[in-house]
């Protein structure tokens, strides 16, 4: 389903091993213009933290490579930035549960998400958030409507986020949500 979710954005893929070696990840950083690295269930593979190294590196000679991480993939981003695979904190009830997200001030000035500011919403598809009042913006819809599926149980929450110089140095927080027992994490 990822390798067509891309395709469908007009995007070509190329599938890297779990298990790629260095020399592999290399290579084919050095074809693309981009990575995603999936969700699942699974450790931070080597190739994964080589794509980051290899980001980290173009990035101080002003190319820009994106990584998107969805998932354990964002977990991996986590971990990876961090220098730290137990930045992750566990027992988040927070499977198969949409929210809305709750947007910080950073989130509608970043490059991720400023666009979304000035995208209209239109139509009746969309409800009225929790005082009546429709979305008109992509960004205010995310802000206010359960657009984002969470499923997991791992996290980073805000405090241990902030308290990682290596994470909170390489990635600004743009929303948080809270689990079913209200407890905060970084989305």
């Amino acid at each position: 389903s990822y390798v067509k979710w891309l395709e469908m954005a007009g995007g070509r893929v190329m599938l890297v091993p779990y298990d790629a070696a260095i020399e592999d990840v290399d290579a084919i950083f050095n074809q693309t213009n981009g990575v995603l690295f999936i969700g699942g269930g699974s450790a931070v593979p080597d190739a994964a933290r080589r794509f980051y190294a290899n980001t980290v590196a173009a990035h101080a000679r002003g190319d820009i490579y994106p990584i998107w991480g969805t998932c354990d993939g964002f977990e991996w981003l986590m971990q990876i930035a961090a220098e730290d695979d137990a930045i992750l904190a566990n027992g988040f009830d927070s499977e198969n549960i949409s929210l809305p997200l709750n947007l910080t001030a950073a989130a509608p000035h970043s490059a991720l998400l400023a666009d979304a500011a000035s995208i209209p919403i239109q139509g009746s598809i969309w409800r009225t958030d929790s005082a009546g009042a429709a979305p008109t913006t992509l960004l205010s819809a995310l802000g206010t409507l359960p657009l984002t599926l969470n499923n997991h149980v791992n996290g980073v929450t805000p405090q241990d986020f902030a308290r990682s110089k290596p994470l909170s140095s390489s990635f600004e927080v743009l929303a948080t949500n809270r689990d079913r027992k209200g407890r905060e994490f970084v989305s």
